[in-house]
């Protein structure tokens, strides 16, 4: 089956330096497979500035080779500094960013690489919903993916899940980026020829991956835009990379928006978690399990990971406020079932 994988993500320097407790935590939950999802601070300015000083330090990837885990993916995120700050919140699918600059992503590369051995999966998400900058530098994140492709490590991307249907949109923030920077817009012919690069790009990659909460009813069945997906890709990048889905939860308690972020609207008058909300979280990913289940071949043995933070922890495995209210112990036993190759 898919293997499961759970993000640990890190907002500041010291994020991981406690992790050895939840690594234990997941390996007795089953999980063979683990996601770090790094923040990496970047300043709306012209251009970008990466500030890597904050980041999280990586050696806990070694940390989690050491404890057995059979996968180990690292998909740094990128985010404005002003989301962390009280700022105004800005999407990260708008970066005009020039993957070449600063050479960040070189460090974790060579951290794969020092870690690597035989058994050991291990996979490297070069960009993370960087839509308006893989359709503005498709040529140079290939670029960049040439550099650093080495055997020890699988290499891929991460996109949103309507990146192939919001050309519009991506096209609309492309051109407004491209007018802070004195650039001329971006018209629908040149949008096209950028988009064929940007899948020149995808097509040289071992997997593309995607930040899957796709609008769905309240008794889901994931099958219809998973597959959806992934013919999407096939048409676009061919049959070199892999389909894989990097991200997936519940937001809020309404599964036509999963995206949506609002921890406050699960909890009741009295700030505990509400049942209705309770029983739909669960039914929603009860049956994102079944749907792995019932259809192995769509992401084969790539894992596919829960996003965590905040009240997405429904494990409760992340040492967060509210982890008591957000904890559901019988999604703790379908993980577990899951792992072993069961069911509930």
């Amino acid at each position: 089956m898919t293997p499961l994988s759970y993000s640990l993500p890190g907002f500041h320097p010291h994020a991981y330096d406690d992790a050895a407790r939840r690594l234990e935590e997941l390996r007795a939950l089953g999980f063979r497979a683990v996601t770090f999802h790094p923040t990496w601070l970047v300043y709306d300015e012209v251009p970008l500035r990466i500030d890597l000083s904050q980041a999280p330090k990586l050696d806990v990837v070694r940390l989690a080779a050491e404890m057995g885990f059979e996968h180990i993916m690292l998909d740094p995120h990128l985010d404005f500094e002003s989301t962390f700050t009280g700022g105004p919140y800005r999407w990260r699918r708008r970066m005009y960013l020039d993957p070449r600059a600063g050479d960040h992503l070189s460090p974790a590369a060579g951290l794969l690489a020092s870690v690597a051995r035989p058994g050991l999966k291990l996979y490297l998400t070069l960009g993370s919903e960087l839509d308006v900058s893989v359709i503005e530098f498709g040529l140079e994140w290939l670029a960049v993916a040439d550099q650093i492709r080495n055997p020890a490590f699988a290499v891929g991307h991460k996109l949103n899940h309507d990146f192939f249907d919001a050309a519009g949109a991506i096209r609309a923030e492309l051109t407004q980026e491209r007018a802070r920077r004195g650039l001329a817009a971006c018209g629908p012919f040149e949008y096209r020829r950028r988009a064929a690069d940007a899948a020149t790009y995808l097509a040289r990659l071992d997997y593309v991956s995607f930040s899957f909460y796709p609008s769905v009813a309240q008794d889901p069945d994931f099958a219809a835009p998973a597959l959806r997906l992934k013919r999407r890709l096939r048409k676009t990048a061919g049959e070199t990379p892999s389909f894989a889905i990097g991200e997936f939860g519940l937001g809020c308690p309404d599964p036509s928006r999963p995206y949506h972020v609002d921890s406050g609207a699960f909890l009741n008058h009295t700030g505990n978690l509400d049942p209705v909300a309770q029983d739909l979280r669960r039914r929603y990913y009860l049956r994102f399990f079944d749907f792995l289940r019932r259809h192995p071949d769509l992401c084969g043995r790539h894992p596919a990971t829960f996003w965590t933070a905040g009240h997405f922890d429904f494990l409760g495995v992340l040492e967060q406020d509210a982890r008591a209210i957000f904890r559901d112990d019988k999604l703790r036993e379908a993980v577990f079932a899951y792992n072993q190759g069961g069911s509930l």
